[in-house]
This record gives structure tokens, sequence and C-alpha cells, in this order.
């Protein structure tokens, strides 16, 4: 195995199958963002799983209300006004930039973390005996 694969075996086996009970939106946000979070030594851990799904749960409300509000404006008896699912909208998309960023996943939240690549452990045999 070439070290690319090697790496990407270590990432699939190490990447915790998102829970059941997530939105197929959300699962494919935690599916995406710890296979990407798995090549960088001390990213997220176990003990951040219960955040991070948090973080999943919002992403998959928030696509979800972005169905059900095809416009921010809505007109009722001739008057215009703002969706009554926009203002809870606004509210989902603060927390899930609020716990993004917690995770550093912003340029500028990431900048703040001092990260490095997981590095694949080598074969002390390889070169033989």
């Amino acid at each position: 195995l070439g070290t690319k694969n090697g790496i990407a075996n270590k990432i699939q086996l190490f990447t915790p199958e998102a829970p059941e009970d997530l939105t197929d939106a959300a699962k494919e946000v935690w599916n995406y963002q710890l296979s990407q979070a798995a090549n960088l030594e001390g990213y997220i851990s176990a003990i951040d799983l219960r955040l991070f799904k948090e973080y999943c749960c919002l992403y998959g409300e928030l696509r979800e209300l972005e169905e059900l509000i095809p416009n921010r404006l809505i007109i009722e008896n001739g008057v215009r006004r703002v969706h009554p699912l926009y203002s809870e909208m606004q509210k989902l998309r603060k927390d899930f930039v609020t716990l993004g960023n917690l995770f550093g996943f912003s340029p500028v939240s990431r900048a703040k973390l001092k990260l490095s690549k997981v590095q694949e452990s080598k074969d002390p045999y390889a070169d033989g005996i």
C-alpha cells in the first residue's frame, strides 16, 4: 500500500458512523467533516462527538427549513412581511456558525488552531530484518 492509500484506510477505519437519528443531510455533514478532520492530529476526538452531533443536527434542521421557506418575504392579505420561520432559520444559522467556529470550520477559527497532519506509522520491518 502506498502512503496515501494507507492513510485513507486508517481514516476509514477510525471514522465513527453517523448516529442513526440524524437526518440524511446531517449524516452527510458528519461523514464529510469527520473524514476531513481525521487527516489532522487531535482535531476532533471521541469526547467531541456529542457536540459535533449537535453541529450536524443544526445543519439538518437548516436544510429542512430552507426547503420550507422558498422566499424570505411572504405576502398575506396584500401585506409583505418576513416569513415566520425565517427568524428561526436565522437563529439556527447563528448557532451553526458558532459551533462550526468551535471546531475550526472557518478559515479564521482554523488558523487559530495548531494542527498537524496525521503521519502514517512506518513499518519498522519494511526494509527487512
